[in-house]
């Protein structure tokens, strides 16, 4: 009897270290400062304000009370989301301004310009969702170097996750230059169709994205959409945790003509970069366009995810279309690409592949790349 005992134990000490060591393939997330950053290796090109632009500018200092504060001590929404109401091109003032859970609601035609210590900095409440600066079903704005940091370290509430950064809903001909984007309770930026169409036209340049909760970047529904030179880091809090996700929530979402290119990435808590198209899936047929184009990750966990399709029913209809992953480094990952059945998917190209310093053998890297059907690789 005392000889069955010491067996079992033997073996529940045994299925608990299997467990410990399934559990702990992935490393623990720790926060690095990104180095492309401190080496001036990304953003050196940053976009200036067109001096006609400046000239006009009104000073939304001027909507301010007589004793206004400099230090984002008072919530001074209100008076800020007045002038950008009665202005169409405004400069925020020169200093801190502390918005609530309303966030600021631009209008089209707007022309925003941050000046050069101009941030927006949430107040903590307890909301599920929320945006900072908001774009909903707008058209024809320019926003010129916004700084805006979230609540995700003084958030009140624990539910959520969509307390986004810049939120773009069914908006078209949005341009972004330099926003510099942090402690997010959700996503640094959304892309998204909300309750009306997609969102259309959308240039996002030189972004600097770091330690927001969900993702740096989402794109769940776009046509002619650039991101340009972004460099996002850290992400970390809830899943996906992902530098940008492309992922589209339902079948009558449009991801057209998607063009990301020179991103950096560095020390995501899942991903550099993750594509998941499963909800896509549906009666109606789908063309995919999304380009990727030299791609570094560097200690992401994984450097790049093409998401797998469940199991469908008989009504989906299979994508058309590519996805084109041009000149990708990935580096300094625990894998650095995870891939799924690619049964309904769109094509998917590859070319020239660097892995560097990778944690994973030659022959994973083959087993994962062997898992997308419809792939062709140079």
């Amino acid at each position: 009897m005392k000889r069955f005992i010491r067996i079992n134990v033997i073996i529940f000490i045994i299925i608990i270290v299997c467990l410990k060591d399934s559990y702990s393939q992935k490393k623990d997330f720790v926060y690095q400062k990104n180095p492309y950053l401190q080496t001036g290796m990304v953003n050196t090109n940053r976009i200036t304000v067109e001096n006609k632009v400046m000239k006009s500018a009104i000073d939304l200092t001027k909507y301010l009370p007589e004793d206004f504060v400099k230090d984002a001590s008072k919530d001074y929404t209100e008076y800020i989301q007045k002038g950008i109401d009665e202005n169409k091109i405004v400069k925020m003032p020169n200093f801190p301004l502390r918005i609530n859970k309303s966030g600021l609601n631009l209008k089209s035609g707007a022309r925003i310009v941050f000046q050069k210590k101009s941030s927006l900095n949430m107040e903590p409440n307890s909301l599920e969702v929320y945006g900072i600066l908001k774009l909903f079903n707008i058209e024809d704005v320019i926003i010129y170097s916004p700084v805006i940091i979230g609540d995700r370290n003084m958030h009140i509430g624990t539910k959520g996750e969509w307390g986004m950064g810049i939120f773009i809903q069914s908006a078209k001909n949005i341009q972004i230059y330099n926003p510099k984007i942090s402690n997010c309770w959700g996503d640094g930026i959304d892309i998204g169709k909300g309750d009306y169409d997609g969102s259309r036209n959308i240039k996002i340049i030189n972004a600097e994205i770091d330690n927001c909760r969900r993702n740096g970047i989402s794109i769940c529904d776009g046509n002619n959409i650039i991101i340009d030179r972004p460099a996002i880091s850290n992400t970390n809090g809830t899943p996906p945790m992902c530098g940008i996700d492309i992922e589209p929530n339902d079948n009558k979402a449009i991801l057209e003509n998607i063009y990301i290119i020179n991103p950096i990435t560095f020390n995501n808590s899942t991903a550099g970069i993750l594509i998941y198209l499963d909800h896509f899936l549906g009666p109606i047929k789908k063309n995919v366009g999304i380009s990727i184009e030299n791609h570094i990750d560097n200690n992401s966990d994984i450097g790049f995810i093409l998401g797998k399709y469940r199991e469908q029913n008989n009504t989906n209809q299979q994508h058309i279309g590519s996805i084109d992953i041009i000149n990708p480094i990935w580096k300094n990952n625990r894998q650095s690409i995870n891939a799924g059945n690619n049964l309904m998917g769109p094509l998917v190209n590859f070319k020239n592949i660097k892995i560097e310093n990778s944690k994973e053998n030659l022959q994973k890297i083959k087993q994962e790349l062997s898992n997308i059907k419809n792939i062709h690789i140079n």
